[in-house]
């Protein structure tokens, strides 16, 4: 009970940074709907008082903090349309340590180069029309995080994913061929999805 209750700590503590880091950044957008919640704040100060606490729970944390993180990114994604820099600080501190705990440091690197380099092509082929560059930046930090493998199985769900779903809002006609669909809700996704199956 104690684990779980340090792992939901977890996941709040990096949805909130998560929130409170990228709608700071955003703040030049001028939008009071950008602003984040005094409730933010009071999450990520119990959840840091609570872990400090009771200490760290090896892989639980790490996926907690990718699906807090997730999902925030994906809120984030949905209602700016920007993935900011200051909002991957928390991945990021989670790859290194992750990398440094689990002693997996070529692994680490390999998979960041390696999917972040599969990122940046889309991003190039694509001219930034579909795949932005904080797409990339995600992925290289989930890459490390992940390992290559796991990662690459994730990005090929999200494009199955986002095919089947693009294809659904242009027959109800939501959307039309040129526009953008934000890419990191079905990253989301696909992670959730991913894990729950390889869990069962």
């Amino acid at each position: 009970m104690l684990q779980l209750f340090v792992i939901a700590c977890f996941t709040a503590l990096a949805f909130a940074g998560t929130d409170l880091l990228a709608y700071t950044s955003l703040s030049w957008l001028g939008s009071k709907r950008l602003a984040p919640s005094p409730t933010m704040f009071i999450i990520v100060t119990v959840s840091s008082v609570v872990i400090w606490h009771f200490g760290v729970f090896g892989d639980g944390a790490t996926v907690a903090v990718l699906y807090g993180s997730l999902m925030s990114l994906a809120i984030v994604d949905l209602r700016s349309g920007y993935v900011p820099n200051a909002a991957l600080v928390p991945l990021s501190v989670l790859a290194i340590v992750h990398a440094l705990l689990s002693g997996n440091l070529f692994w680490g690197i390999f998979g960041l180069l390696s999917v972040g380099g599969i990122a940046l092509s889309l991003h190039v082929v694509g001219q930034g029309a579909s795949f932005g560059l904080g797409d990339v930046k995600l992925l290289s930090v989930l890459g490390s995080v992940l390992g290559a493998e796991q990662s690459l199985r994730v990005l090929s769900a999200a494009f199955m994913i986002g095919a089947v779903i693009a294809i659904a809002l242009l027959a109800i006609g939501i959307v039309s061929r040129r526009d953008a669909i934000p890419f990191v809700p079905i990253l989301a996704l696909a992670y959730f999805l991913e894990g729950g199956i390889h869990a069962g």
